[in-house]
Protein backbone atom coordinates (compact mmCIF):
# COMPACT_ATOMS: atom_id res chain seq x y z
CA UNK A 1 0.00 0.00 0.00
CA UNK A 2 2.64 1.94 0.77
CA UNK A 3 3.83 2.31 -2.98
CA UNK A 4 0.57 2.91 -4.57
CA UNK A 5 0.25 5.77 -2.13
CA UNK A 6 3.60 6.73 -3.34
CA UNK A 7 2.94 6.89 -6.70
CA UNK A 8 -0.61 8.51 -6.19
CA UNK A 9 1.31 11.30 -4.24
CA UNK A 10 4.25 11.92 -7.04
CA UNK A 11 4.42 14.84 -9.43
CA UNK A 12 3.70 12.82 -12.60
CA UNK A 13 1.09 10.83 -11.52
CA UNK A 14 -0.73 14.81 -9.81
CA UNK A 15 0.10 15.72 -13.67
CA UNK A 16 -1.93 13.23 -15.10
CA UNK A 17 -4.81 13.14 -12.91
CA UNK A 18 -5.27 16.75 -13.47
CA UNK A 19 -4.62 16.73 -17.54
CA UNK A 20 -7.38 13.53 -17.55
CA UNK A 21 -9.85 16.13 -15.26
CA UNK A 22 -9.38 18.59 -17.93
CA UNK A 23 -9.67 16.26 -20.72
CA UNK A 24 -13.13 15.00 -19.37
CA UNK A 25 -14.17 18.43 -18.41
CA UNK A 26 -13.63 19.53 -21.83
CA UNK A 27 -15.58 17.01 -23.66
CA UNK A 28 -18.57 17.43 -21.49
CA UNK A 29 -18.57 21.33 -22.05
CA UNK A 30 -18.25 20.55 -26.14
CA UNK A 31 -20.43 17.93 -25.62
CA UNK A 32 -23.12 20.83 -24.11
CA UNK A 33 -22.30 23.46 -27.04
CA UNK A 34 -23.12 20.70 -29.30
CA UNK A 35 -26.32 20.03 -27.96
CA UNK A 36 -27.65 23.98 -27.45
CA UNK A 37 -26.58 24.51 -30.54
CA UNK A 38 -28.80 21.28 -32.42
CA UNK A 39 -31.52 22.80 -30.25
CA UNK A 40 -31.25 25.82 -32.02
CA UNK A 41 -31.03 24.48 -35.27
CA UNK A 42 -34.05 22.15 -34.22
CA UNK A 43 -36.55 25.03 -33.15
CA UNK A 44 -35.33 27.36 -36.94
CA UNK A 45 -36.50 24.09 -38.94
CA UNK A 46 -39.76 23.96 -37.18
CA UNK A 47 -40.47 28.07 -37.42
CA UNK A 48 -39.53 27.33 -41.78
CA UNK A 49 -41.85 24.71 -41.99
CA UNK A 50 -44.66 26.41 -40.36
CA UNK A 51 -43.77 29.26 -42.30
CA UNK A 52 -44.21 27.17 -45.42
CA UNK A 53 -47.58 25.80 -44.46
CA UNK A 54 -48.53 29.24 -43.63
CA UNK A 55 -47.55 30.45 -47.16
CA UNK A 56 -49.15 27.32 -48.92
CA UNK A 57 -52.61 28.23 -46.88
CA UNK A 58 -51.99 31.67 -48.45
CA UNK A 59 -51.57 30.77 -51.96
CA UNK A 60 -54.75 28.28 -51.93
CA UNK A 61 -56.80 31.24 -50.33
CA UNK A 62 -55.67 33.53 -53.42
CA UNK A 63 -56.17 30.73 -55.85
CA UNK A 64 -59.74 30.35 -54.36
CA UNK A 65 -60.32 33.87 -54.94
CA UNK A 66 -58.90 34.04 -58.46
CA UNK A 67 -61.30 30.97 -59.43
CA UNK A 68 -64.45 33.01 -57.66
CA UNK A 69 -63.70 36.44 -60.22
CA UNK A 70 -63.24 33.87 -63.26
CA UNK A 71 -66.90 32.66 -62.53
CA UNK A 72 -68.16 35.97 -62.25
CA UNK A 73 -66.87 37.51 -64.87
CA UNK A 74 -68.68 37.46 -68.45
CA UNK A 75 -67.09 35.63 -71.29
CA UNK A 76 -65.74 37.47 -74.22
CA UNK A 77 -67.31 37.77 -77.11
CA UNK A 78 -65.92 35.99 -79.80
CA UNK A 79 -63.85 37.62 -82.59
CA UNK A 80 -65.08 35.14 -85.65
CA UNK A 81 -67.33 36.00 -88.00
CA UNK A 82 -71.20 35.11 -87.17
CA UNK A 83 -72.76 34.00 -90.14
CA UNK A 84 -74.36 36.12 -92.68
CA UNK A 85 -72.58 39.50 -91.22
CA UNK A 86 -68.93 40.64 -92.51
CA UNK A 87 -65.60 40.71 -90.53
CA UNK A 88 -66.17 42.22 -87.00
CA UNK A 89 -63.67 45.57 -87.72
CA UNK A 90 -60.77 45.91 -84.97
CA UNK A 91 -60.53 48.81 -82.71
CA UNK A 92 -57.88 51.54 -83.31
CA UNK A 93 -55.05 51.61 -80.75
CA UNK A 94 -55.11 55.50 -80.97
CA UNK A 95 -58.91 56.67 -79.56
CA UNK A 96 -60.65 58.89 -82.09
CA UNK A 97 -62.07 61.96 -80.93
CA UNK A 98 -64.05 64.95 -82.70
CA UNK A 99 -62.01 67.46 -84.32
CA UNK A 100 -62.41 70.55 -84.95
CA UNK A 101 -60.25 72.42 -87.85
CA UNK A 102 -61.20 76.24 -88.59
CA UNK A 103 -59.08 77.90 -91.67
CA UNK A 104 -56.60 80.99 -90.89
CA UNK A 105 -58.78 83.23 -92.41
CA UNK A 106 -61.80 81.88 -90.20
CA UNK A 107 -64.13 81.54 -93.46
CA UNK A 108 -64.44 78.42 -93.07
CA UNK A 109 -65.06 75.50 -90.65
CA UNK A 110 -64.45 71.50 -90.69
CA UNK A 111 -65.67 68.87 -88.15
CA UNK A 112 -64.22 66.05 -88.61
CA UNK A 113 -65.98 63.00 -86.17
CA UNK A 114 -63.28 59.72 -86.77
CA UNK A 115 -59.92 62.09 -86.55
CA UNK A 116 -56.76 60.99 -84.16
CA UNK A 117 -56.77 63.71 -81.62
CA UNK A 118 -52.72 64.94 -82.28
CA UNK A 119 -52.98 67.35 -79.61
CA UNK A 120 -53.41 70.49 -81.64
CA UNK A 121 -55.52 73.44 -80.81
CA UNK A 122 -58.89 73.06 -82.12
CA UNK A 123 -59.63 76.41 -83.14
CA UNK A 124 -57.10 79.07 -84.47
CA UNK A 125 -56.25 82.51 -81.89
CA UNK A 126 -55.51 85.78 -83.52
CA UNK A 127 -54.36 88.07 -81.61
CA UNK A 128 -55.24 92.03 -82.34
CA UNK A 129 -57.66 94.10 -83.59
CA UNK A 130 -59.87 92.18 -86.38
CA UNK A 131 -59.90 94.82 -89.69
CA UNK A 132 -63.73 93.61 -90.77
CA UNK A 133 -65.54 92.66 -87.03
CA UNK A 134 -68.56 89.92 -87.40
CA UNK A 135 -69.62 91.77 -84.30
CA UNK A 136 -69.92 95.95 -83.32
CA UNK A 137 -68.21 96.50 -79.95
CA UNK A 138 -69.08 99.85 -78.28
CA UNK A 139 -66.19 100.88 -76.78
CA UNK A 140 -67.43 104.06 -75.64
CA UNK A 141 -68.25 102.93 -71.99
CA UNK A 142 -64.25 102.44 -72.11
CA UNK A 143 -63.65 106.21 -71.72
CA UNK A 144 -65.88 107.23 -69.56
CA UNK A 145 -64.49 108.14 -66.02
CA UNK A 146 -65.30 105.63 -62.94
CA UNK A 147 -66.47 107.67 -60.24
CA UNK A 148 -64.94 106.27 -57.79
CA UNK A 149 -61.56 104.94 -58.89
CA UNK A 150 -60.54 108.09 -61.02
CA UNK A 151 -61.09 110.09 -57.80
CA UNK A 152 -57.40 111.54 -56.56
CA UNK A 153 -55.89 109.73 -54.05
CA UNK A 154 -54.37 112.50 -52.54
CA UNK A 155 -57.51 114.59 -52.59
CA UNK A 156 -59.09 115.81 -49.08
CA UNK A 157 -62.36 115.26 -47.96
CA UNK A 158 -63.74 118.68 -49.28
CA UNK A 159 -61.97 118.32 -52.84
CA UNK A 160 -63.83 114.95 -53.25
CA UNK A 161 -67.11 116.55 -51.97
CA UNK A 162 -66.63 119.93 -54.71
CA UNK A 163 -65.59 117.16 -57.39
CA UNK A 164 -68.92 115.59 -56.71
CA UNK A 165 -71.03 118.88 -56.77
CA UNK A 166 -69.44 119.77 -59.76
CA UNK A 167 -70.20 116.74 -61.48
CA UNK A 168 -73.82 117.53 -60.67
CA UNK A 169 -74.02 121.33 -61.23
CA UNK A 170 -71.30 122.32 -63.97
CA UNK A 171 -71.72 118.97 -65.72
CA UNK A 172 -74.95 117.78 -65.38
CA UNK A 173 -73.81 114.41 -64.88
CA UNK A 174 -76.60 112.98 -62.44
CA UNK A 175 -75.93 109.59 -62.26
CA UNK A 176 -71.84 109.72 -61.66
CA UNK A 177 -72.56 112.92 -58.89
CA UNK A 178 -74.49 110.19 -57.56
CA UNK A 179 -72.08 107.73 -57.41
CA UNK A 180 -69.87 110.36 -55.80
CA UNK A 181 -71.66 111.43 -53.40
CA UNK A 182 -72.39 108.05 -52.01
CA UNK A 183 -68.90 106.83 -52.31
CA UNK A 184 -68.17 110.09 -50.04
CA UNK A 185 -70.69 109.53 -47.34
CA UNK A 186 -69.63 106.14 -47.35
CA UNK A 187 -65.63 107.11 -47.22
CA UNK A 188 -66.54 109.88 -44.99
CA UNK A 189 -69.47 109.53 -42.42
CA UNK A 190 -67.99 111.90 -39.70
CA UNK A 191 -67.28 114.90 -41.85
CA UNK A 192 -69.16 117.98 -41.86
CA UNK A 193 -70.01 117.77 -45.81
CA UNK A 194 -71.42 114.19 -44.71
CA UNK A 195 -75.13 115.57 -44.29
CA UNK A 196 -74.74 117.30 -47.79
CA UNK A 197 -73.70 114.79 -49.58
CA UNK A 198 -76.73 113.13 -48.50
CA UNK A 199 -78.66 115.32 -49.64
CA UNK A 200 -77.34 116.28 -52.87
CA UNK A 201 -77.40 112.97 -53.86
CA UNK A 202 -81.50 113.28 -53.60
CA UNK A 203 -81.12 115.93 -56.12
CA UNK A 204 -79.19 114.11 -57.94
CA UNK A 205 -82.16 111.23 -58.33
CA UNK A 206 -84.50 114.06 -58.69
CA UNK A 207 -82.73 115.07 -62.08
CA UNK A 208 -83.21 111.42 -62.69
CA UNK A 209 -86.44 111.72 -61.81
CA UNK A 210 -86.33 108.68 -59.53
CA UNK A 211 -88.91 109.89 -57.27
CA UNK A 212 -88.31 107.03 -54.70
CA UNK A 213 -84.88 106.98 -54.27
CA UNK A 214 -85.19 110.98 -53.96
CA UNK A 215 -87.74 110.34 -51.26
CA UNK A 216 -85.68 108.36 -49.14
CA UNK A 217 -82.51 109.93 -49.67
CA UNK A 218 -84.08 113.51 -48.13
CA UNK A 219 -85.81 111.29 -45.43
CA UNK A 220 -82.14 110.10 -44.41
CA UNK A 221 -81.05 113.05 -44.40
CA UNK A 222 -83.56 114.28 -41.80
CA UNK A 223 -82.60 110.88 -39.96
CA UNK A 224 -79.43 111.02 -39.74
CA UNK A 225 -78.55 114.87 -39.69
CA UNK A 226 -80.82 116.26 -37.43
CA UNK A 227 -78.97 119.23 -36.85
CA UNK A 228 -77.87 119.91 -40.29
CA UNK A 229 -78.31 122.88 -42.29
CA UNK A 230 -79.95 120.94 -45.15
CA UNK A 231 -82.75 119.98 -43.28
CA UNK A 232 -85.51 123.00 -44.12
CA UNK A 233 -84.31 122.43 -47.87
CA UNK A 234 -84.87 118.47 -47.45
CA UNK A 235 -88.36 118.91 -46.27
CA UNK A 236 -89.13 120.80 -49.37
CA UNK A 237 -87.59 118.40 -51.49
CA UNK A 238 -88.93 115.47 -49.47
CA UNK A 239 -92.78 117.16 -50.01
CA UNK A 240 -92.13 117.47 -53.72
CA UNK A 241 -90.82 113.60 -54.47
CA UNK A 242 -93.47 112.47 -52.46
CA UNK A 243 -95.93 114.34 -54.53
CA UNK A 244 -94.48 113.29 -57.57
CA UNK A 245 -95.19 109.89 -56.41
CA UNK A 246 -98.63 110.43 -55.91
CA UNK A 247 -98.68 110.28 -52.06
CA UNK A 248 -100.51 113.59 -51.80
CA UNK A 249 -101.01 113.38 -48.17
CA UNK A 250 -97.84 112.81 -46.74
CA UNK A 251 -96.05 115.22 -49.26
CA UNK A 252 -99.04 118.28 -47.28
CA UNK A 253 -97.88 116.93 -43.97
CA UNK A 254 -94.32 117.11 -44.85
CA UNK A 255 -94.73 120.88 -46.41
CA UNK A 256 -97.04 121.91 -43.23
CA UNK A 257 -94.07 120.36 -41.26
CA UNK A 258 -91.65 122.92 -42.79
CA UNK A 259 -93.68 125.95 -42.87
CA UNK A 260 -94.36 124.88 -38.61
CA UNK A 261 -90.91 124.51 -38.00
CA UNK A 262 -88.80 127.26 -40.22
CA UNK A 263 -91.26 130.20 -40.28
CA UNK A 264 -89.76 133.35 -42.90
CA UNK A 265 -87.04 131.27 -44.58
CA UNK A 266 -86.47 130.55 -47.99
CA UNK A 267 -87.85 126.86 -48.06
CA UNK A 268 -90.87 127.50 -45.48
CA UNK A 269 -92.15 130.25 -48.22
CA UNK A 270 -91.94 127.87 -51.26
CA UNK A 271 -93.61 125.02 -49.17
CA UNK A 272 -96.35 127.86 -48.49
CA UNK A 273 -96.77 128.19 -52.21
CA UNK A 274 -96.83 124.61 -52.86
CA UNK A 275 -99.90 124.03 -50.15
CA UNK A 276 -101.79 127.23 -51.61
CA UNK A 277 -101.38 125.98 -54.82
CA UNK A 278 -102.73 122.78 -53.90
CA UNK A 279 -105.49 124.32 -51.55
CA UNK A 280 -106.32 126.28 -54.78
CA UNK A 281 -106.56 123.14 -57.01
CA UNK A 282 -108.96 121.25 -54.44
CA UNK A 283 -111.26 124.23 -54.57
Amino acid sequence: MTWVWFLLNSEPMRASLALLVLGTTSACAHEKGLEQELSRLRREVHALRRSVEETRADVERVEQQVDVLQARTPAAPSSAPQAGRGPTPSAPSTPSLPVVRISPDGAALDVDAGAIDDGSPPILIKMGPDPSPRIPVNKSVLRRPDPVLDARSDATPKDQYEEALATLREENQPARALALFRAFERAHPDSSYADNAAYWAGEALMRMEDWTGASESFLRVLERYPRSSKRPYSLLRLGESLRARGNEDEARRRLQELVDDYPGTEPAEQARALLDGANERNL
